[in-house]
């Protein structure tokens, strides 16, 4: 990779965001995460700030892992079928890659009971969600 290629990664975790009690595997969440990153670091120009995230949902009792940019970010009709398999995003001629990077991360994220999603990042470009349910708990 040239040095010209290259983009910053800000990691930027919630004080509540924490992995204990998620039910998740370990080999299955290091390959969504690769595949996010490579997949932003793909479509956004270099020197674009990448940010890797957690948050804790309380709401929905889910930890929230979740990578943006500050890029472009998508078209309104690629927001959900983003995640089909072999659906790529615009300018694909000139960038590598089969269409199935993001259709492994949903179908990774829901073998885990979770879910994956795109929204706008609130820096301009896109972000995409991987929501993972904490372990549940039974009161006895």
């Amino acid at each position: 990779m040239a040095q010209d290629d290259l983009h910053i990664l800000r990691i930027y975790l919630d004080a509540e965001a924490t992995l204990n009690g998620v039910a998740y595997d370990a080999v299955l969440i290091e390959r969504v995460l690769a595949n996010l990153l490579e997949n932003v670091a793909k479509y956004t120009p270099a020197g674009s700030l990448i940010t890797l995230g957690a948050l804790d949902d309380p709401a929905f009792d889910q930890v929230h892992l979740w990578v943006d940019d500050d890029g472009p970010g998508l078209p309104d009709g690629l927001h959900d079928s983003v995640f089909d398999a072999y659906v790529r995003g615009e300018d694909t001629q000139q960038r590598p890659g089969s269409g199935i990077g993001l259709f492994l991360v949903r179908t990774f994220a829901k073998v885990q009971d979770g879910s994956a999603w795109y929204q706008p990042s609130p820096s301009g470009g896109s972000r995409f969600v991987v929501a993972l349910p904490r372990a549940v708990r039974v009161v006895g």
